[in-house]
């Protein structure tokens, strides 16, 4: 049950984030987004996983994230792909960071830097597999260079940022038990969004 109502609360906290500030965020460069929102997420997921001692929860929060996100599908005008990308990409920064990232010891920054790119080459091979099928994937229409930019610069800015955040910012105990009120806020704000 410590487990759930973790990965319930900062899941549906990254969720909210994601569908707010990360559909704003896709207005600016097709780099950018990740680059900001992946160590907000990796904030989210690390406190799951500190909270429950679940050493799955960086996954089953990214899990919730995405489902948050994939709301943005229902009352926004941007095309499904869109939405749909980056919903992918959380689940697959979850994955790494529960891979590279362990619960209770201080990382290193050669496992956050692993983390930062593993999940940007997994998303690069997912973006492939969309582009070969016909989808416009509007980071390959940037150019190689930012694709470059995207694995290595993003990721090692995206890894220090982690490294940082795990070291340097104090994680506090949350009352867990708000988090079911929270959860039928965020259920009402996206009813309303939807049928308004």
């Amino acid at each position: 049950m410590k487990t759930l109502k973790s990965v319930v609360f900062f899941g549906s906290l990254w969720g909210l984030v994601e569908a707010s500030l990360g559909l704003g965020l896709q207005f600016l460069t097709p780099t950018m987004t990740g680059l900001i929102l992946f160590p907000i997420g990796f904030y989210f997921m690390k406190s799951a996983q500190k909270s429950s001692g679940n050493m799955a929860a960086p996954l089953y929060v990214a899990l919730v994230a995405s489902g948050i996100k994939l709301t943005n599908l229902f009352f926004s005008a941007m095309p499904a792909i869109a939405i749909i990308n980056p919903a992918m990409a959380i689940i697959l920064e979850g994955l790494f960071v529960c891979v590279f990232l362990k619960a209770l010891d201080q990382n290193t920054f050669k496992n956050a830097l692993m983390a930062s790119v593993g999940w940007r080459m997994s998303y690069l091979v997912f973006l492939s597999v969309l582009f070969f099928t016909g989808r416009p994937i509007r980071l390959f229409n940037s150019g190689l260079e930012s694709i470059l930019t995207y694995v290595f610069i993003d990721a090692l800015i995206g890894a220090g940022l982690v490294y940082l955040i795990d070291h340097y910012v104090p994680k506090k105990k949350v009352n867990l038990h708000a988090s079911y009120a929270f959860i039928v806020l965020i259920i009402t704000i996206i009813l309303v969004g939807v049928i308004g």
